[in-house]
């Protein structure tokens, strides 16, 4: 039975979603006098910086000479920006939930976008087409088929229901982004994830003699520090290559801690996960899609799951069974399968076969999408 507490939650959710709903509406009929005719510009936004699906697609519109506007937020990096700002003169940074950000959605014909439109404006005209690159292809149930992602409102109000579209990383996750956003089938378009394209093309590079190795387990809502702390010490026990940590934004005073531990560990402290997988040997993951990433590189996988039973149980379940799909990664199921680990057995000859990385992601994905945008603007 839901508390009190929860249930004025959800009355307050609603309350705003009500003034949300009718501050766009009045909105919208604004646009008609005010937006601009043309239409012709983009926009693009992540709440986790100049990163992820937004930032490569941004890339690629810049690149064909398109007028763009990223809406920056508080994770940006600002060197970055202005390089990007000296480099392409059409595009235009304007701050997220600002005045000007709200201006600024009178003239796009696209919003893209990873996770919600509100990291940009909480009020956007309704002729706006957001389009939702979303952030991986979800390994965890998620949305309406998760027990811990439903409240009460999303019996009556749908949150996903304002993307136009979502780009589905393939035919696979198609299937399960369907079912999780709960919105009409043709607007869930398998087209790919712009942050892979790079990762397709890239041939293995190792900087140094010695393997390299990123452990990158996903967000748990439960405390994970002594679940890390053990598992980067066994590890680094076995003296197999260098160790780098990325853990997830949501974390990073975990990693702070476990830095002061492990001074022989890098830790990542953000920024682009992308450009962590480039030079990288072996992956060490868990249920993060950054694994289903990393297998456009072809490079070995490692999975270790302690928790999974617990962790299935907070998530309502998993869409697949990596085992079964991807045969050839490595799961290791408690601490001491990490420290029967024999690196060089097991990981040396192994790869991941493309037609395996195809079924997570679609190759050309920023074409894909361009070309997509392209015909709906000349419709």
């Amino acid at each position: 039975m839901k508390s009190s507490r929860v249930y004025t939650k959800d009355i307050v959710s609603l309350f705003v979603y009500l003034i949300e709903w009718v501050g766009s509406k009045i909105y919208s009929l604004i646009s008609v006098f005010f937006g601009s005719a043309e239409r012709g510009v983009y926009g693009f936004n992540s709440p986790h910086g100049l990163s992820d699906n937004a930032y490569y697609l941004l890339l690629h519109y810049l690149e064909n000479g398109l007028d763009c506007i990223w809406f920056e937020n508080a994770k940006d990096d600002l060197n970055k920006l202005h390089d990007l700002k000296l480099n392409y003169p059409k595009l235009k940074v304007v701050k997220a939930n600002s005045i000007s950000a709200t201006l600024a959605t009178l003239e796009l014909r696209f919003l893209f976008i990873t996770h919600s439109y509100k990291n940009v404006s909480r009020i956007i005209p309704d002729r706006l087409i957001v389009v939702n690159l979303w952030h991986g292809f979800p390994l965890k149930k998620m949305g309406y088929d998760s027990a811990y992602d439903k409240t009460l409102l999303m019996k009556w109000v749908n949150p996903y229901s304002r993307n136009d579209y979502i780009i589905a990383t393939s035919e696979l996750c198609k299937r399960f982004f369907d079912s999780c956003f709960s919105i009409p089938k043709d607007r869930v378009l398998p087209l790919g994830q712009p942050r892979v394209d790079n990762l397709f093309e890239l041939e293995k590079i190792s900087s140094s003699s010695a393997a390299q190795f990123l452990y990158a387990p996903t967000f748990r809502h439960r405390d994970p520090y002594f679940l890390y702390e053990s598992f980067i010490r066994t590890f680094i026990q076995k003296n197999c290559g260098n160790l780098t940590c990325r853990f997830h934004p949501k974390e990073v005073e975990i990693a702070r801690k476990l830095s002061r531990v492990f001074p022989q560990v890098d830790f990542s402290m953000g920024g682009d996960a992308c450009l962590e997988l480039v030079g990288i040997d072996v992956l060490i993951t868990d249920y993060s899609s950054i694994m289903l990433d990393f297998m456009a590189t072809g490079n070995p996988i490692v999975r270790y799951i302690p928790d999974e039973e617990e962790f299935a149980h907070d998530r309502s379940g998993f869409y697949i069974d990596i085992d079964k799909v991807c045969g050839d990664i490595v799961t290791l199921r408690s601490i001491d399968d990490v420290k029967e680990l024999d690196i060089e057995r097991h990981l040396s000859h192994l790869t991941i076969a493309k037609e395996v990385a195809y079924q997570f992601n679609t190759p050309n994905a920023c074409r894909n999408i361009y070309h997509f945008s392209k015909r709906l603007t000349h419709k």
